[in-house]
């Protein structure tokens, strides 16, 4: 089952502060954009998410290295 985190689920989880930035970080291709589930309704899925932390820390470690 896809579980739909909204912006307000993200803000929870810590993963964004602020609107503004969360558009910058979907512009530069840093953070996967939102689904539409509705006319004013944009979500992310728990998949999307975990890919997104995936690559977050492929990146970490690389930099590390």
């Amino acid at each position: 089952m896809t579980t739909y985190y909204r912006y307000r689920d993200l803000v929870a989880q810590g993963r964004v502060n602020n609107r503004m930035t969360l558009s910058r970080w979907i512009k530069a291709g840093l953070f996967p954009a939102p689904l539409s589930l509705g006319p004013n309704t944009k979500a992310w899925t728990d998949q999307q998410l975990a890919e997104h932390d995936a690559s977050v820390a492929a990146r970490s470690t690389s930099k590390a290295a």
